[in-house]
């Protein structure tokens, strides 16, 4: 008799606790969702919690915030497109991922003594080819020129593009911090911006505002992978053996600048001016006479140095390379 009155008890105890962990099954007085299909958008999965049913992203913890994600998906809150990511970030791999950016200036510059000095309002007739051209005078006055260009530039269709940049008109590279990438007598590009602005640990896939990787085969479209078949990052700069860093040809709005050649004052990424004509005397001068550095986005590995350009002259407009930095 005890025996039976036991048995009868264990066997109470087992119904009991098992049904205690198992997930409740919807009823007619549940309320919000009550299967997986009543969850669309930005969640898949109904969770029901005694008779309240919600629906979430994955496995019933996670609401999606819209800033990162426009799908859930197999990795739960996903973003689709670079929308649903926070300004300058790209979807990548289905997640929201910090780039930097990388173009060529829409202006053409010319070296010489005088300083450069940012115009509040330029008239529609500036620097034109039969104008004033812009001047500069240092690497420095080269990185203040970049950050303009960043700031201000607006799509434009030419090289020397009228009526003048007036308002920023794309937000990729808005707020962003920029220097040119060109060399002086004691630094090269690199050691002029690694590590002092860019960590030289630093992998961050390199993109063209347009969305497209700077590589060999396109310059505008959907976002691609990045532009890293070596290490990736600030090193690929330094590898001058790295075609895809040729289509560098873009301006800060992603509007393509036409085959122009951009100063850059050295062989290489990673030696400095070894002779006063590679870089204009550190680009304070402006002689007719003198052949500087530069190179062409067109000619793929000749995008640092192009020594076919013989029309390049220290009194003669060209652009820069502008690459984004962290300080």
């Amino acid at each position: 008799m005890i025996k039976m009155i036991l048995a009868a008890i264990a066997l109470a105890c087992s119904i009991s606790c098992s049904s205690s962990y198992q997930t409740p099954t919807p009823t007619n007085t549940t309320t919000g969702c009550k299967t997986n299909a009543d969850c669309t958008g930005l969640t898949n999965t109904c969770s029901i919690t005694g008779t309240t049913g919600t629906c979430y992203c994955g496995k019933g913890t996670t609401t999606c915030s819209t800033l990162v994600a426009d799908t859930c998906g197999a990795l739960g809150c996903q973003c689709g497109t670079a929308a649903a990511c926070a300004a300058g970030q790209r979807c990548l791999s289905s997640t929201c991922q910090s780039v930097r950016y990388v173009f060529e200036t829409a202006y053409q510059y010319a070296p010489g003594t005088v300083a450069w000095v940012a115009p509040s309002t330029w008239p529609n007739t500036a620097f034109s080819s039969t104008g004033p051209q812009p001047v500069f005078s240092s690497a420095a006055d080269a990185d203040a020129i970049c950050q303009w260009e960043a700031d201000n530039a607006k799509n434009n269709t030419s090289n020397n593009p009228t009526p003048a940049p007036t308002t920023p008109t794309l937000s990729l590279v808005k707020n962003k911090k920029f220097a040119a990438w060109i060399a002086t007598s004691t630094n090269s590009p690199l050691a002029r911006l690694v590590p002092s602005r860019i960590a030289a640990s630093d992998t961050l896939p390199v993109y063209l505002p347009s969305g497209a990787t700077p590589n060999t085969s396109q310059v505008s479209g959907p976002v691609r992978t990045p532009i890293a078949p070596a290490t990736g990052g600030i090193a690929d700069f330094a590898d001058t053996t790295l075609a895809h860093l040729g289509n560098i040809n873009v301006d800060a709005t992603g509007t393509s600048v036409g085959t122009i050649y951009a100063f850059t004052g050295s062989a290489n990424s990673t030696t400095n001016a070894t002779t006063t004509a590679q870089n204009c005397s550190d680009w304070g001068s402006n002689s007719s006479s003198v052949t500087p550095y530069t190179g062409n986005h067109g000619t793929l590995l000749n995008w640092y140095y192009d020594s076919a350009n013989s029309n390049a002259k220290c009194n003669l407009p060209s652009a820069f390379y502008c690459i984004q930095v962290d300080k």
